[in-house]
């Protein structure tokens, strides 16, 4: 395996991958089918781009920019608007999938250099409206082909875009004024919204802006109007975008006067909702506890609370009064909406309907702060200045929610005002809806995106001048002092630190854009209203025409149940515990329907083949939309996770705030020095090899790295032997931590086992260890019974999102080691600010199996740069574990890592393989049980590892026969097997369609034993007997499933390694030899096979 696996995927290779139609296609294969074309197209276009540092909100988008550069490509792109009309059609017989095929092939061969002769007319517009003709443009939707520099007529700024839209339309845009100004910062490539443009009738397809036109740069992107608001101050009504960024890098921001404002809020939607509301005391403490980390981070003692409690209580005396100034047939609090028209997202405080005109709606937000003057003005637009009686960034939230109103309701007419808790006169106040104030808050927006541009196409003078003094100067009072001091601590950064920042950076916005956008390959956030319902359900991303059982569901506590109707998608990606959106759609789904109207969150409390339990975010939601019976529900998982971004640029902010030292460390600058422990009582439960690992531990003084293969014992032995000698000998606080639930839950797991005591940060939902969440404490013992709690446990155990996301543990708890287990899984801005803020860390993790979760391209995240070179920083992909095990190995630094060398996991059999192709030989069985050759509980007919050979089929990523093969090996493991029948078989296959022909082809009687996923889903995971179904017809097909990276000098496939790996006793390999590449993993693994006699053929 000493040589480069060949992993250049080609469009030469998409090519000779194109299919057939097999001549037994089902009808639920035929739209599988349909959209596997699409994804050739797809990869092609990924294969083009990979070397362009720019994203793409849209795979039209992708389009237009290649077809800039590559002008003899454009046929391909009319040809793909060909295939796109085709599937929109949703008609999948066979002279649509012929005509599919046609343009896909024809497609590939275009982009691949060929001359090709078309029969597809792909010049006919006649179906589509001309906007050429068109007077006034209330919409357009278009991509930026250029863009002519701002000049200035008559005192007026002007600029010109030319834009085409996705059906092929181009025109040419003049813009004035304020619009022109935002112009300047847009680029070749970006798409844009604009509302309300004239026609120029003097020039042929040219149009203008007018008073009423907006502007939206990326609508995809959705930023919320709370960050845009903050943006805006007293002394700088147009907005200061700085506020936005560096927000992001500073500590997590708590105050009183902001959890006030929470209690106030709370109460006031308890008020208006139930006839008899809870009392102002007990919404107090429920608010308390429902962010119970943040409130003792606020609160030092029992008086403090009860303080603001008083103060709470005298306010809400006079909001009692100001309840009677809301009314309305409906009253809605907490709604929540999106607005990919604008680019935004929101919750409104209160929303009031009238049963007589569905169309009114009216805002009231409400502010608990500083009332301002009844004769406060604002000023819009650099020239309108209107008497308001309101603070301006309080407008500008208000502009900003008139905008989501006027995108979810179309049409829709109403007030929006202000609810001022501490004003003595008129605290209601209205403030109008007019252009300017939501041109004004469109242009923070569009700001903050083209600074996001700038920063992701590593052009770093616009970051760096939000760190200048002189922005510093002009932020609000309450920020300078910190960002002050951020500003110098940034300045005072060595070169290589500076570059190790802005490379971090860069690449966690781009990750940030793609998690919304999607790419080639992933789908975004935005799938949510730019893909069919449909689509979805194939890839088992949704599940719709689903019932909601109106006498089942606690309307009170707002659980639902759902129920799947026959053209439920009956397999999903959607697990237990995960957060979803929930929408109406009618008998044929259309595109946006998501985003039409109110937005629903909830929790899956529970899912089978028949029911769906919701446990609805909102409480407040209006039943009566819930529990109509017209229309169809659909579920959809809620990946909009932008907490999960804010915590790594945090993240960022504390390696930044960190030592000297500690960033040297981090680098791989500075040797990590050992320390003196006196090692009493080494445990006898442990392996030779791991004592000696154990006692280079307990002897580091800055950090240490393990290496934990498959099996090892990481956590029932080696973690526990540190933690137990830890604690029992020392006085440290120790944070435990991991990537995933399941392991956290096996650290858990593991300190009961041995009595420690400890508390676990995250929600009751996500552990079997409810009973030691900070929620289950401070619901059983109060507030300051969790202070007590966290103070007496020195030992805290937490997923790594959980503690970005609760931060406040180390301002409540100094710990001063840190235990990471699956850290290779990790990227370095994930962990950065756990390990700025302890004196020790200790990563245990394997970098060659699963990577971390990375959705961008390699392009943006490899970086080349002599000084991050010398810290091995050239690939952002790659852990802080493995950077800093690449640093160790090459400085001998010996002292500060090793590799756990023995197993007690797979036969030995299986462990040869692994170990020579994967650890250098260097892997060994553990126990003598492994040895054990007789084993009825296996298939006796194949060796430990083997490999049955199937045929080509015609569908992508789906293998019927490979399936059968699967769920029949399967039975016959569970119909033998006289054990417990639980872990005893698993199927792994490495695409959504092959899992879900599988699962359907599983007997009801079987189906709970027979686990079948991803080997993303298995990683952690291990099972007597593993069968791998490669679903592979092709190289093209195989380079899709593979994970490859260079260590140590050779070339390895990581999933491979992880699939093999989960089997005990035995794995069976099922797939296609011919579509295997002579130089790849898979080729090597068929090889053994023959050479150990351990082949058969599927038939």
């Amino acid at each position: 395996m000493n040589k480069q696996y060949a992993q250049n995927l080609t469009i030469q290779s998409l090519i000779d991958s194109m299919p057939v139609i097999p001549s037994d296609i089902s009808s639920e294969q035929r739209a599988s089918f349909m959209y596997s074309l699409q994804d050739l197209v797809h990869h092609a276009l990924s294969i083009l781009l990979k070397d362009e540092l720019q994203l793409f909100a849209s795979v039209y988008a992708s389009w237009t920019f290649l077809i800039q550069k590559n002008p003899q490509f454009l046929s391909a792109k009319q040809l793909y608007g060909q295939l796109i009309s085709l599937i929109k059609k949703q008609k999948y017989d066979d002279k649509s999938l012929n005509a599919a095929i046609e343009c896909v092939t024809l497609i590939l061969h275009i982009l691949d250099g060929d001359t090709v002769q078309s029969h597809i007319d792909i010049h006919s517009k006649e179906h589509l409206t001309n906007i050429y003709q068109e007077d006034h443009l209330s919409f357009f939707r278009g991509i930026i082909l250029s863009i002519d520099n701002t000049s200035h007529q008559n005192e007026r700024a002007i600029s010109e875009l030319v834009c085409e839209n996705i059906d092929g339309y181009i025109i040419t845009i003049n813009l004035f004024d304020s619009l022109a100004i935002q112009s300047m910062n847009f680029w070749i490539g970006a798409t844009v919204h604009l509302f309300s443009l004239h026609k120029n009738h003097k020039k042929d397809h040219h149009f203008y802006s007018g008073n009423h036109t907006l502007m939206v740069l990326e609508p995809d992107i959705l930023v919320s109007v709370t960050e845009i608001a903050e943006c805006v101050q007293q002394n700088a009504p147009k907005g200061i975008v700085a506020v936005y960024f560096l927000k992001k890098f500073l500590d997590k921001s708590s105050s009183k006067a902001m959890l006030s404002g929470t209690i106030i809020g709370n109460w006031l939607d308890e008020l208006l909702a139930k006839s008899a509301p809870d009392s102002i005391s007990n919404i107090f403490y429920k608010s308390l506890k429902y962010k119970p980390l943040l409130t003792l981070s606020i609160f030092n003692n029992e008086k403090e609370s009860d303080d603001l409690l008083k103060e709470i209580e005298d306010l809400s005396m006079s909001m009692q009064e100001q309840k009677q100034l809301i009314s309305a047939d409906f009253i809605t609090t907490e709604a929540a909406f999106l607005s990919p028209a604008f680019g935004l997202n929101g919750r409104l405080d209160i929303l009031l309907e009238y049963q007589d005109n569905p169309l009114l709606k009216t805002i009231v937000e409400l502010k608990s702060g500083r009332t301002p003057s009844i004769d406060h003005s604002v000023m819009y637009d650099n020239h309108y200045v209107i008497k308001t009686g309101a603070w301006p960034n309080h407008t500008a939230q208000v502009a900003c929610y008139n905008l989501l109103l006027d995108s979810a309701f179309p049409g829709r007419s109403g007030d929006s005002r202000l609810l001022y808790a501490k004003a003595n006169d008129f605290p209601l106040r209205n403030v109008p809806n007019i252009f300017p104030a939501k041109r004004d808050v469109l242009s923070i927006r569009n700001s903050i995106i083209a600074i996001e541009h700038a920063i992701m196409q590593r052009r770093f003078q616009v970051f760096e001048h939000l760190f200048h003094v002189t922005t510093i100067d002009s932020l609000p009072s309450f920020m300078q002092v910190e960002a002050g001091v951020l500003s110098k601590q940034y300045f005072s950064l060595q070169r290589v630190e500076t570059l190790y920042v802005l490379a971090l950076i860069s690449f966690v916005m781009r990750e940030h854009f793609v998690a919304r956008t999607g790419t080639h390959a992933r789908k975004g956030f935005s799938s949510l209203w730019h893909e069919q319902l449909n689509f979805k359900q194939e890839s088992m991303m949704a599940i719709g025409y689903l019932n909601i059982k109106l006498n089942d569901s606690d309307w009170e506590t707002m659980h639902l149940e759902l129920t799947r109707t026959s053209h439920s998608a009956v397999f999903t990606s959607i697990r237990e515990g995960d957060t979803v959106i929930l929408y109406p759609h009618n008998k044929q789904p259309e595109l946006g329907e998501a985003v039409k109207g109110y937005l629903y969150k909830g929790i899956v409390k529970s899912i089978d083949d028949d029911c769906i339990k919701l446990g609805m975010r909102n409480k407040q939601a209006r039943i009566d939309h819930l529990s109509t019976t017209d229309q169809f529900w659909a579920i959809e998982p809620d990946n909009s996770n932008d907490s999960l971004y804010t915590g790594l640029f945090r993240s960022i902010g504390d390696f930044i705030r960190c030592s000297s030292e500690k960033k040297e460390l981090i680098l791989g600058i500075k040797k990590p020095e050992l320390k003196e422990f006196s090692l009493e009582n080494i445990p006898n439960y442990l392996h030779d090899s791991q004592k000696v690992i154990y006692k280079k531990i307990l002897q580091s003084n800055d950090y240490f790295l393990v290496q934990g293969p498959p099996g090892t014992g990481k956590t029932s032995s080696l973690i526990k032997s540190i933690v137990e000698t830890l604690y029992h000998q020392t006085d440290e606080n120790l944070l435990l931590t991991a990537y995933t639930n399941r392991a956290v839950d096996e650290l858990c797991h593991m300190l009961n086992g041995a009595h420690i005591p400890f508390i676990r940060l995250g929600s009751k939902d996500s552990t079997h260890f409810q009973e030691h969440t900070v929620y289950s404490i401070v619901d059983e013992y109060g507030i300051e019974g969790l202070r007590n709690s966290i103070h007496n446990n020195r030992v805290c155990v937490s997923t790594v999102s959980s503690l970005q996301t609760n931060s406040e543990i180390f301002d409540l708890k100094t710990f001063s080691t840190v235990i990471i287990d699956e850290a290779a899984q990790l990227l370095e801005p994930q962990v950065l600010g756990i390990i700025s803020k302890v004196k020790r860390f200790i990563m245990i993790g394997d970098e060659k199996q699963l990577p971390a979760i990375v959705q961008q391209d390699a392009r943006g995240a490899l970086l080349n740069n002599p000084l991050l070179e010398s810290i091995e920083c050239t690939d952002l992909r790659l852990s802080l574990f493995e950077r800093l095990l690449i640093i160790c190995k090459k400085n001998e630094w010996n002292h500060a890592f090793d590799m756990l060398h023995y197993q007690g996991r797979m036969h030995h059999d299986i462990n040869t393989y692994i170990s020579k192709e994967f650890y250098d030989n260097a892997l060994r069985i553990m126990n003598s049980s492994q040895l054990i050759q007789h084993d009825e509980s296996i298939l006796t007919t194949y060796n430990r590892i083997h490999w049955i050979a199937s045929d080509t089929e015609s569908i992508p990523k789906i293998h019927r026969k490979e399936a059968e093969k699967a769920v029949e090996l399967a039975i016959d493991i569970l119909d033998k097997t006289t054990q417990k029948k639980t872990d005893i078989v698993g199927i792994i296959a490495p695409f959504k369609a092959q899992i879900a022909l599988i699962q359907q082809l599983i007997p009801h009687s079987y189906k709970q034993w027979i686990t079948v996923d991803t080997v993303e889903r298995f990683q952690g995971s291990e099972r007597n007997i593993i069968i791998i179904s490669l679903a592979i017809h092709n190289s093209a097909s195989l380079a899709m499933i593979e994970s490859l990276q260079e260590i140590d000098g050779k070339w390895i496939d990581r999933k491979l390694n992880v699939a093999i790996t989960r089997a005990k006793k035995q794995c069976i390999i099922i797939g296609n030899p011919k579509a295997l590449r002579k130089n790849s993993a898979y080729w090597d693994l068929w090889n053994y096979a023959i050479q150990s006699h351990s082949i058969s053929s599927i038939s």
